[in-house]
């Protein structure tokens, strides 16, 4: 298809359309161009016009997209030299050559007819020249998609093994059932997949089959005779994402004729109830569902779920086209960005924001999206959880908009209450299943006679001779007012109003029927006055007259309600579900709810709720009523628990109450996590490690608590983040309904409302029990001493309370008074830098001694310790300390905080001997020089200085080493220095694009924007990671270096997955924590080279981090003579990235090779393991890594080319913890090991990494080397 171009040539647009003669035959398609997903815009006329031209491009060979996102750079503070920081120029005629070729390559993949392959051709030709011409703002950037060059495929996935038979590649996968009304339910399997001996194209693939609901006999299809389905398309082009669209005729089955409204198409069934739709997906590449309703001649059979569907494409991968006029400032995605719960969000927020607002509507909503929310997993149930959270609480309104009639709402609440069941027993996700079932709470079970509420009242008026209408009777405006509620807008607030109308009727003091619904409901006079809906607008205001023979109705009436809209408590819930438990489980909720505020409470209702999960988690639909009563009594955990003194319980008691905390939440199987902590807590209780309370048996329990806290901490974070995230995007439409003060403390509400919330205060207590019986009770860990360990002079500054995150590429030597700054910085993620001028950094979070950021700290002389201690922490804040001096105490146990005046900061600072450089002055860094090499790829016989980095050649050394102490170094193969820039070479367009990015992100050294240095950097890192081109000599030898270096014969890593790997490594030269790095200690932008370093990932069964010196001593305390390190479970991703929790710390002496202590047993929640089909992993490997004055370790990325897999630490089946033998004898031999490297090395010391791997026997453990390097 040809360009449209669109010229601004004044104030007002000049639309000039240049069409081919093909297309002006057809004005419709012509049109339709302006709506197609694959618009790309961009402004690319050459600015000597002195305007910007804008195209709209839907030729597939440009494969461009465009993101706007920062103002113009301004040139006049730029300094950066683009061709410079990427490559040395070229000629003029190489880079004509580079154009030409560019465009011939993009003709020559056209395969329009000759008219269209003219304009590609064009179109192509522009590109390139766009590529010569200086881009100076972020808006004219492009991230194109890199070509697959669909070498060394992996053999994984394909389907059909018989020679000549056509393999399929599953690309996405999706399976839904729908139950429309009648006998049948509807299964759907979705797919997209490539013809592996076929052309390569992507084929979508959508089958709607009919089989015998549950409790009707039958064959599956019996019955089918005259059932079609009623169907269209959603498509990413339409400006209403969720408009029904007419399907294209690709995609269109045989035996489909149209509906008549120009949107529907009608196809029936087979005789064996099935419906498949087959298209390449070129074809369909702008459907993403297919919707539709069953139909059996004129009847519709609707769906309980609304409108049924199948996905056509992996909505992960879904990009819409923007809105016309619109803009991407939605709410929806400015919280979660393109993930495909914001679709969801979207649809929420729409309703929120508009005029019709009220429970029945909302919870038609929540019909239609369900759905679409369980399929986004946790994300998308979050969303309805917070939501209906944000509802229940009334922060959303409930009587807005029209009204409708009570049957309609007991049937909807009773299908939204029957599926969220569904979903809390059956989905495959188990923090969705978590959320699905806390969302309960907020619904009512739904069901009943819906009638029954609207003449159940009539009734009692009429009996009672209650004036209604024209009708005569005893006039009662309270009663007159209530009634026209319940028949126009019933809802959960009715129960409450006729408990508190029942108190009335007792007491006879109208009073007192405001005052039981504000202590039971906090329903207050304002709140009934304005439950109002469509033509009735009065409210209710009262009063009431006094008629107590009416008790006796009205406790009937209150029944009646509790049928449609109870069932959150306990009471109510277990007399709908009495009928559908077990006895023994019945009985036990009678003893329950007969004996409330006995002491064995808690245990009972756990004992109950383990005999009841089969009666609701089976293989048929669960009951909606047992779901509730099963959330309930959970619920009711919690407030049993609340209301003990945790302070008067003994240590065993406390641990004895935090295993039924835990188990309360773990039995229904939701938390893997916590099932694992629950695990290792009930073994450490035993006494393998030691006598009860003794001190080697409380360092276990200290790990198996804080594994707990771990735990809880990142069970809760979700809950929160998804929590916030949805009420601040809800909140930015809801017209002020959501008041700012609730808003602010929302996420931590959702989690208060939690199980877990009474489990984290149990395990606190219990770790500071178990942290006292240690040899170590101090609850400080100094990661790194600074610079003078013993002098306070070096960690005096000024004081910043602040996340030392937000504070990335700052530099404190710039300040007027020059003082070194001291951050109390309460999270610590693990990757930030240490920025220039901090001196010392304080943290509650738990530190690794051998993570990245307690290297950087030793590297740049900072001082940091973290407490885990919530009492220590909150009292330190407290002091608001202005200038503080901090060191460490003479016994190194703890850490001792000094208030100083700033003229006392200054005259301490005068004797430090970081005086100097702590005044402002700035330290330079030089790199080593790199060397040419005409070589693209290298092995370790060639990793030379100046070739590859300190890791390339480290690892080529150490082979020696490894081989006579029987330790393994794997095979592996590197991209020298200079690769980056020759591939950068032969990619004009990404070239030219990188170089607008990081020129104005080097003008903003001087204009100090961080904000757009941010997002400069992040374009930079999209255009090379995304869009970065693998030249074809480049493919060519990594097909053979993977060959030449792979274990596996069959399962081997594609050139594509690799160069993925490889240019995510080659664009973490521009994440924003490197680039204010090397901006801190003047390394320049074209100084600085990343070599790649490639191997197997190893599949790891622990990995460890090993320093043939201990850090943390002195020379005079025998430093020198200590080895240490630290392990963790599977690969080292958990220990260098500083993950919550401790890894098994341990110190040998290096000339015995006896184990002198256990510092940590380890408790770190997740494990990460090697891809179960294998990987590679790109690592980075600059020159401007370890030096001496600079170690800039972590700084730049490492990547698998699939993702590693995570899952809780199951350490309740850990060697290292309970085989003492084993653990020792391994810990010997690392020490062994870490000496042999000490010794090759030239007696230097050594930051070894490495891991253990398990043979193929299933016996044999065998050390693996990955790299070593000189200590810091």
């Amino acid at each position: 298809m040809s360009p449209l171009w669109i010229s601004p040539l004044s104030s007002h647009v000049d639309a000039r359309l240049s069409f081919s003669t093909a297309e002006q035959k057809n004005k419709k398609e012509s049109r339709r161009l302006f709506t197609m997903s694959s618009l790309c815009i961009s402004s690319i006329l050459p600015r000597k016009y002195g305007f910007g031209g804008v195209c709209f491009s839907t030729n597939k060979t440009t494969n461009h997209r465009v993101v706007s996102i920062g103002p113009k750079a301004s040139a006049a503070d730029d300094d950066y030299d683009a061709e410079g920081a990427t490559s040395s120029s070229s000629s003029k005629s190489e880079k004509k050559k580079a154009s030409l070729t560019t465009a011939g390559r993009k003709r020559a993949s056209t395969t329009k007819k000759t008219t269209t392959r003219r304009k590609a051709s064009s179109s192509a030709t522009t590109t390139a020249k766009t590529a010569k011409n200086v881009i100076e703002n972020l808006s004219e950037v492009r991230v194109k998609t890199r070509t697959k060059k669909n070498v060394g495929k992996r053999g994984r996935g394909a389907k059909g093994s018989s020679s000549g038979e056509e393999e399929e590649v599953l690309l996405f996968e999706r399976r839904s059932v729908f139950n429309p009304s009648g006998s049948h339910r509807m299964e759907i399997e979705s797919k997209e997949f490539i013809k592996e001996n076929g052309s390569g194209d992507a084929y979508v693939s959508v089958t709607f089959s009919l089989a015998k609901k549950d409790d009707v006999e039958g064959n599956d299809g019996e019955g089918v005779e005259n059932m079609v389905l009623h169907w269209a398309t959603k498509t990413t082009t339409s400006e209403d994402p969720n408009a029904w669209i007419m399907a294209p005729d690709a995609i269109k089955p045989a035996n489909t004729s149209e509906f008549g409204d120009g949107i529907a198409s009608r196809t029936p069934f087979d005789g064996n109830g099935k419906l498949e739709f087959t298209a390449k997906k070129e074809d369909v590449k702008e459907v993403t569902e297919i919707v539709g309703i069953l139909t059996r001649g004129e009847e519709w059979l609707h769906a309980e779920e609304g409108d049924m569907k199948a996905l056509t494409q992996d909505p992960k991968l879904v990009v819409r086209a923007p809105p016309s006029g619109g803009s991407d400032d939605d709410a929806s995605n400015d919280i979660f960005g393109d993930d495909p719960s914001a679709s969801v969000l979207k649809k929420v927020c729409d309703f929120e924001g508009s005029d019709n607002r009220n429970l029945f509507s909302r919870i038609c909503l929540l019909n239609d999206v369900l759905e679409d929310a369980k399929e986004c997993n946790d994300k998308g149930l979050g969303i309805v959880l917070a939501w209906l959270r944000l509802s229940s609480t009334k922060q959303l309104p409930w009587y807005e908009g029209h009204n409708y009639q009570g049957k309609d709402m007991a049937h909807l609440q009773k299908v939204i209450a029957s599926r969220l069941a569904s979903v809390a027993a059956k989905h495959p996700d188990g923090t969705s299943r978590q959320y699905a079932r806390m969302a309960m709470q907020f619904v009512a079970r739904g069901g009943g006679n819906g009638d029954d509420i609207r003449l159940g009242i009539l009734n009692i008026m009429r009996e009672h001779g209650i004036k209604e209408g024209h009708r005569p009777g005893i006039e009662d405006r309270f009663i007159a007012q209530w009634h026209q509620k319940l028949h126009s807008n019933t809802t959960p607030d009715d129960i409450k109003i006729c408990e508190a109308y029942l108190h009335f009727l007792h007491t006879g003091n109208w009073d007192d029927f405001w005052t039981h619904l504000w202590e039971n409901a906090k329903l207050t006079r304002e709140d009934l006055a304005g439950m109002k809906a469509g033509w009735r607008t009065e409210g209710i205001s009262g009063p009431a007259c006094h008629l107590p023979h009416m008790i006796d109705s009205f406790k009937h009436y209150l029944w009646i309600l509790k049928t449609t809209h109870g069932g959150a408590d306990v009471d109510t819930a277990m007399g709908f579900a009495q009928g559908k438990i077990s006895d023994e489980a019945r009985n036990g909720v009678w003893d329950i709810l007969g004996n409330r505020d006995a002491h064995w409470i808690p245990g009972k209702i756990v004992e109950v709720r383990k005999c009841m999960l089969s009666c609701w988690k089976h293989d048929g639909e669960p009951d909606r009523d047992v779901v509730m009563l099963d959330a309930a009594l959970e619920k009711f955990f919690r407030t049993k628990v609340e209301q003990i003194d945790f302070t008067s319980l003994d240590q065993d008691s406390k641990l004895s109450l935090l295993e039924l905390a835990i188990e309360n939440v773990a039995l229904t199987g939701e938390s893997e996590n916590m099932q694992k902590s629950l695990d290792y807590l009930r073994r450490a209780q035993g006494e393998e490690c030691g006598p009860r309370w003794s001190e080697s048996w409380a360092l276990t329990m200290k790990a198996a608590l804080d594994n707990v806290t771990c735990a809880i901490a990142k069970d809760m974070d979700a809950l929160c983040a998804v929590s916030n995230k949805t009420a601040k995007a809800i909140a930015s439409v809801a017209k002020g309904s959501v008041s700012d003060a609730y808003l602010t403390n929302f996420g931590e509400e959702m989690v208060r409302g939690h199980a877990l919330f009474v489990a984290a205060g149990l395990s606190n207590a219990a770790f500071n029990d178990a942290r006292n019986a240690c040899k170590n009770k101090s609850p400080w860990l100094v990661s790194s001493n600074g610079e003078s360990p013993d002098a306070l002079a070096k960690c005096a500054g000024k004081v910043i309370l602040q996340n030392l995150e937000d504070a990335q590429g700052e530099d404190f030597t710039t300040k007027d008074d020059g003082l070194p700054v001291v951050f109390f910085s309460e999270k610590l993620g693990g990757l930030e830098d240490i920025p220039k001028g901090v001196s010392c950094v304080i943290t509650k979070t738990p530190v690794d001694v051998l993570s990245h950021v307690a290297i950087r700290a030793r590297n740049t002389g900072a001082f940091l310790a973290s407490v885990q201690n919530d009492d220590i922490w909150n009292a330190l804040i407290a002091q608001d300390f202005k200038y503080v001096a901090v060191a460490k105490s003479l016994d190194g146990n703890s850490v001792e905080f000094t208030n100083v005046e700033e003229s006392e900061a200054k005259t301490l600072l005068s004797t430090s001997s970081t005086a100097t450089s702590s005044g402002g002055e700035k330290k330079s860094v030089s790199v080593p020089k790199t060397k040419a090499t005409r070589k693209l790829v290298v092995f370790p016989d060639a990793y030379a200085v100046g070739v590859v980095g300190g890791k390339s050649q480290s690892l080529a050394a150490s082979a020696k080493v490894a081989e006579k102490a029987n330790v393994i170094v794997p095979a592996s193969f590197a991209l020298p220095f200079g690769a980056f820039e020759k591939a950068l070479k032969k990619d004009p367009e990404t070239k030219a694009n990188l170089d607008a990015c990081l020129k104005i992100a080097s003008a903003t050294a001087k204009s100090n924007d961080v904000e757009l240095r941010r997002k400069a950097l992040a374009m930079a890192r999209r255009v090379v990671s995304e869009g970065l081109e693998v030249p074809d000599d480049f493919a060519k030898e990594l097909e053979a270096a993977i060959e030449q270096t792979s274990k596996s014969s069959t399962n081997k890593v594609s050139v594509d997955d690799l160069w993925a790997s490889i240019c995510g490594v080659w664009a973490s030269k521009w994440t924003e924590r490197a680039f204010n790095s090397r901006l801190a200690v003047g390394i320049k932008e074209t100084e600085l080279s990343v070599a790649v370093l490639n191997m197997e990932l190893c599949d790891a069964e622990y990995a460890f981090v090993l320093h043939s010196k201990d850090p943390t001593s002195s020379e005079e305390d025998g430093g020198a003579d200590i080895m240490c390190g630290e392990i963790c479970v599977g690969l080292g991703e958990a220990l260098v990235g500083n993950d919550p929790g401790r890894a098994l710390g341990f110190r040998v002496c290096k000339k015995t090779k006896q184990v002198l202590e256990i510092t940590s047993q380890p408790s770190k929640p997740v494990a990460y393991y090697s891809p179960p089909n294998g990987a590679y992993i790109a690592r980075s490997d600059s020159n401007g890594e370890d030096l001496e004055d600079f170690a800039g370790a972590g700084l730049y990325d490492s990547i698998p080319t699939s993702e590693t897999s995570s899952k809780p630490a199951e350490y309740s089946a850990c060697d290292l913890i309970w085989n003492a033998t084993f653990r020792d004898d391994l810990l010997q031999k690392l020490c062994a090991f870490a000496v042999d490297v000490e010794t090759a090395c030239g007696g230097k010391a050594q930051d070894v990494e490495g891991c253990v791997v398990v043979e193929s026997d299933g016996e044999t453990r065998q050390l693996v080397l990955l790299q070593s390097r000189a200590q810091v």
